[in-house]
């Protein structure tokens, strides 16, 4: 029989009951608080498994597979633990012993380490403790940083969503906001542009009625002036008696008027007071018939003396003899001063008029055919006349015309009088053509824009009397010459001088410099 005092090998404490057990290799005894052994898993110990059991000294003694020694795990306090027979031995942590012998223990007596946990673990459990491994813990923190992650992310979500939310809400305000706007303003927009469209029918059917009522104003006037005539270049005297020149008229015309004939006459004030001229006479006949008796009388005489119309030395009236028509007084409507265009051209040389190009301005187009090197070129000729002062609209419409034209053509000579003296033109060095410029205006603008798009040049560099340039020579041919022509074809205008333009039509091979020198005999 055992004695019954013992001492436990481990804490050097007498053993005071049957909770203990002997190792089998160093026959030592051992309090189970020392060796981590709670009291219920010792009573559920059979006898073989008591007779077979080994204290952790001589497991650490044993050999590994890794041949490393592991050293005895100590009781905390050992020294100072006692163990009272009705305290639980759960306060500090649990080391059990697992052997390296095929045994069947149990797994609640391996060497593990549990801690009370209030999750549910994810590995097995067993009858009364639970067992942790690294695949268990490893899990553990996977589901609590998962679960911090996602509490996180929901959070910093929810807050972004709130706020994306607000400020699409505010972009909905804004956009209904500019939608009203939209919409109002389109409303407007509609309405303004029927009104535009309502305004512009009225406008084109109001000048339909200006033009209409002007025409007839211009047929009115013309009725109540069909019995006056108009005599012009009478040269002017403060002693003059117009009543008797009239008389004087028609006595060296061989026609019969007398003075209840004249109704009235006077001299009437100028279009232009810049022209030298003297003013016209108007005179008023009795009836239409006696106009136009007067107006056969003149033109009889006129055809007899085709050398010596009727003038002023016919009359008694100044020193130089001026030339004095007479003719039908016409309303200022009808009445130009200037004007006009006209080409000639010579009958060996092939040409043609064009009117489907002409505009309702004086322009007039023609194509000229010529023979160059044996193949035919055409050349399309422009005159033009734009009478002051030139209107930006009408400047624009014949511009139009032009471009049009300039499609169906290579070479185009457009020439005429644009009355746009502003514009000075500068002679470049080593060019023909002449470069524009205070040209700062809608009218230069145009015209300069029109060139370049065109690639067309001005040509002409010979100023009238006030040293300005009114005709130009607008070509896209670059070895255009003008110069001053020594024979005159029409009367010198000083606002109009003269020019004489030159295009070549062929090649003309230059001469070598190189020469050789020989003996003109044998």
């Amino acid at each position: 029989m055992e004695p019954k005092n013992y001492t436990c090998a481990g804490c050097r404490n007498v053993i005071n009951n049957l909770e203990f057990l002997d190792c089998c290799e160093c026959k030592l005894r051992f309090d189970i608080f020392c060796v981590n052994i709670p009291s219920n898993n010792f009573y559920l110990m059979d006898q073989a498994y008591k007779s077979a059991w080994i204290c952790p000294e001589c497991c650490c003694k044993q050999l590994k597979t890794d041949n490393t020694n592991t050293p005895v795990r100590l009781a905390n306090n050992s020294g100072n633990l006692r163990r009272s027979p009705g305290r639980k031995l759960t306060s500090s942590p649990k080391t059990i012993h697992k052997t390296q012998s095929n045994q069947n223990t149990p797994p609640d007596l391996m060497n593990v380490t549990l801690r009370k946990n209030s999750r549910q673990p994810i590995s097995t459990s067993y009858s009364h403790e639970r067992c942790f491994n690294e695949d268990t813990l490893r899990d553990i923190i996977k589901e609590e940083l998962a679960a911090a992650v996602k509490s996180s992310f929901k959070d910093l979500l929810t807050d972004q969503l709130k706020n994306i939310q607000g400020e699409i809400s505010a972009f909905k305000v804004s956009f209904g906001f500019f939608n009203e706007q939209f919409e109002e303003f389109k409303k407007r927009f509609e309405e303004k542009d029927a009104i535009i469209n309502q305004l512009r029918s009225d406008n084109t059917k109001l000048q339909q009625n200006v033009i209409d009522l002007t025409t007839r104003l211009c047929i009115v006037e013309q009725n109540m002036r069909e019995s006056n005539v108009e005599i012009n270049g009478l040269p002017e005297d403060k002693s003059e008696n117009l009543v008797e020149t009239l008389k004087n008229i028609a006595k060296v015309t061989n026609c019969d008027i007398g003075d209840s004939d004249i109704m009235q006459i006077t001299r009437v004030a100028k279009q232009n007071k810049e022209n030298n001229r003297p003013r016209s006479v108007v005179a008023k006949l009795r009836s239409p018939r006696q106009r136009d008796n007067l107006l056969a009388a003149v033109g009889n005489f006129n055809k007899k003396h085709p050398s010596d119309k009727l003038n002023s030395h016919h009359l008694g009236i100044g020193l130089g003899g001026s030339r004095v028509p007479v003719d039908r007084l016409s309303t200022k409507a009808s009445k130009k001063d200037g004007g006009g265009v006209m080409v000639a051209v010579n009958n060996k040389i092939k040409s043609v008029r064009i009117k489907s190009w002409e505009s309702d301005f004086e322009d007039l187009w023609l194509s000229v055919e010529l023979i160059v090197n044996n193949n035919i070129k055409k050349i399309a000729i422009c005159v033009i006349y734009m009478p002051p002062p030139v209107k930006l609209n009408d400047l624009q419409c014949f511009l139009n015309n032009v471009n049009n034209i300039l499609n169906n053509v290579d070479d185009v000579v457009i020439l005429g009088d644009f009355n746009l003296g502003f514009i000075d033109w500068n002679m470049n060095n080593d060019d023909l053509h002449l470069s524009p410029s205070n040209y700062e205006n809608s009218l230069g603008y145009t015209l300069v824009d029109f060139l370049s798009i065109n690639l067309l040049h001005q040509f002409n560099s010979i100023i009238n009397a006030e040293s300005r340039i009114l005709d130009l020579v607008l070509s896209n041919i670059s070895d255009i010459t003008v110069t001053k022509p020594n024979d005159l074809l029409s009367k010198l205008d000083s606002h109009h001088p003269n020019i004489l333009i030159s295009i070549p039509l062929s090649n003309l091979k230059q001469l070598k410099t190189k020469y050789r020198s020989g003996y003109n005999f044998f």
